[in-house]
């Protein structure tokens, strides 16, 4: 079988026979199909590279955050009441803060409790100015993972000025039902996180 080759110039007869050609062309076929593998290719003005579809990428980022949700025994527990404790503080300093920066020091100054009537009004309105940037700053270190142990110890010296304040004004119900179970639960929280990094630990040096 003969062929004709067509070339810019004009039509010149190439006596060339098919498996000539075949010969030729595979391989340079084959080097490009390996050259566009490697690297993006061009499609006119757009470039198109082999990069995962988004649902993919998506399911990959759960599932690393599985694996580090469930790297041990307490690594759940800890994950998920950081963010819980996080969660909580930052929003209850938003809410303070949308009071005015002197909103609730005022409001906590002028009550009508024992606490507020026996206690000098000064200490009590320089705890409720600083208290709402302490809750907001250790609702932030936990949600983004930082400082973790001293943001757990903040949030507990909040809870116990709030035992001391509610008991002192005679409020023991409100101390057994909320903030005993919120102190227990933080105490949870703290033995998790303590207990998930000894583990991690752990594993480690054995594999050494």
């Amino acid at each position: 079988m003969q062929s004709r080759v067509q070339c810019s110039a004009g039509y010149i007869g190439c006596n060339l026979s098919a498996h000539t050609i075949e010969a030729t062309l595979l391989p340079i076929l084959y080097l490009s199909i390996i050259e566009a593998k490697r690297s993006p290719f061009h499609l006119g003005a757009f470039v198109v590279e082999s990069k995962p579809i988004f649902p993919f990428t998506l399911m990959n980022m759960i599932q690393d955050y599985i694996k580090k949700w469930y790297k041990n025994e307490y690594t759940f527990g800890a994950q998920v009441l950081r963010i819980a404790f996080g969660m909580l503080f930052l929003l209850v300093g938003i809410k303070k803060f949308r009071m005015g920066f002197t909103g609730f020091a005022d409001t906590i100054s002028s009550g009508d409790g024992h606490l507020a009537q026996e206690i000098p009004s000064i200490f009590l309105y320089i705890y409720g100015l600083a208290l709402p940037f302490a809750e907001f700053g250790a609702g932030l270190c936990l949600l983004l993972n930082k400082h973790i142990k001293e943001a757990y110890f903040a949030i507990a010296i909040i809870y116990l000025t709030f035992v001391f304040g509610q008991q002192y004004d005679g409020n023991t119900a409100k101390v057994g039902t909320e903030y005993l179970p919120a102190l227990l639960t933080l105490a949870l929280a703290v033995f998790f996180t303590i207990k998930s990094g000894e583990s991690t630990t752990t594993k480690a040096k054995s594999t050494k």
